[in-house]
């Protein structure tokens, strides 16, 4: 039976930049299971494997606009240095607490005495994402 909307999938990937450069992947011991549609996956991720079959594999891309959109300009703020730690530099990546409470990569651009400017963009935004996808079990 193909993958419908609701299902229970279980699979593997291998997530890679246009230059080849792998950015996730599962791994046997620990595959990707969530339920297609409810959009706590990229949307057009679900919507690539829509049809598959148990066993069956297929090779998505998907545009920025159907995965982490554009680079927006106003996710780049100036914040207080004292917001950011201590041990931070210039180009380095961290994981920051949002004020929904979840957790978010952001890129630290610039960081002087007093201010820090950081990219709260996606670290994948603007990126075309490719991935190589194998469906191992559908739970309806």
């Amino acid at each position: 039976m193909p993958v419908e909307n609701g299902d229970t999938v279980v699979l593997e990937y291998i997530g890679k930049l246009d230059d080849g450069r792998i950015f996730d992947s599962t791994n046997p011991e620990n595959p990707l299971k969530f339920e297609v549609g409810t959009g706590k996956i990229l949307k057009g991720f679900e919507e690539g494997i829509l049809g598959l079959e148990e066993g069956q594999e297929k090779q998505i891309s998907l545009e920025p606009a159907q995965a982490y959109g554009d680079p927006n300009p106003q996710m780049i703020q100036e914040v207080p240095r004292q917001t950011v730690p201590d041990e931070a530099q210039e180009g380095s990546t961290l994981l920051a607490e949002m004020e929904n409470g979840q957790q978010q990569p952001v890129k630290i651009k610039q960081l002087s005495d007093d201010k820090a400017v950081v990219d709260f963009n996606h670290p994948l935004a603007g990126r075309k994402l490719n991935f190589e996808v194998k469906v191992l079990e559908i739970n309806p």
